[in-house]
């Protein structure tokens, strides 16, 4: 179910409220900053999102990816050691997926990046 960049961040700050301080927490605060980041900049428009557990997921479509007509996205998730996995989610063969792992603190920056590196929308820096 697709939900607002708002929706998003309340389900972000929720997950953040129920559980106990730890790397994984960490490592959703780095994701609930980007969702947050997100709804509050021109990105809102731009941009699809969804979340799946702790994962958060975004296309440039207004459709779901499992919905058999959606296309490319972008996972973020929280790992358990703290870190925060990018993956770019275009074909099913998991081992051909560009994959990024960063601090929750670089989570922003690897955002741009990608945005960037990818070409979802004309240049963009994000972070300043």
């Amino acid at each position: 179910m697709r939900s607002t960049w708002p929706e998003i961040a309340a389900t972000f700050t929720g997950f953040l409220n129920s559980m106990e301080p730890g790397p994984y927490v960490d490592a959703v605060a780095g994701i609930e900053a980007l969702v947050h980041h997100i709804a509050a900049s021109p990105l809102s428009g731009a941009l699809f999102g969804f979340s799946s557990m702790h994962d958060l997921c975004i296309h440039q479509t207004d459709s779901h990816p499992f919905e058999g007509r959606g296309g490319p996205y972008l996972r973020v998730s929280p790992q358990q050691s703290g870190l925060v996995e990018f993956r770019y989610v275009d074909t099913h063969v998991a081992a051909r997926q560009w994959t990024r792992i960063e601090p929750p603190e670089r989570t922003l920056a690897r955002f741009d990046h990608f945005l960037n590196q990818l070409h979802w929308l004309v240049e963009v820096n994000t972070t300043s």
